[in-house]
């Protein structure tokens, strides 16, 4: 978790948003494989997919110190 820069609660919280994140992402999925959706519904759930997506990143580049600047934090403790 140092080289993450992350403590046990932001580790829950951020697989939490995650796993949310990925949960919304299958259900449009399942919406677009529908053969009788109308193309402005597609282009929404598309459009909504890849907010999904940046949210995701997000998420991902959430605690970005890195690995070295972490290890400096905690020597500081």
């Amino acid at each position: 978790m140092v080289a993450e820069g992350v403590s046990t609660n932001e580790k829950i919280k951020k697989s939490d948003i995650k796993h949310a994140l990925e949960s919304e992402v299958k259900d449009i999925d399942q919406k677009l494989k529908r053969e009788d959706i109308p193309d402005e519904e597609k282009k929404s759930l598309i459009q909504q997919k890849q907010e999904l997506y940046k949210e995701f990143d997000k998420v991902q580049q959430y605690f970005p110190q890195g690995f070295w600047r972490n290890l400096q934090e905690i020597k500081k403790l």
